[in-house]
């Protein structure tokens, strides 16, 4: 599933763009 992926995705692009 592509699913994961995205989750993985997603969990480091918020370590890289913090939240505002």
């Amino acid at each position: 599933v592509i699913v994961q992926h995205i989750d993985d995705f997603h969990r480091r692009w918020k370590q890289l763009t913090p939240e505002k």
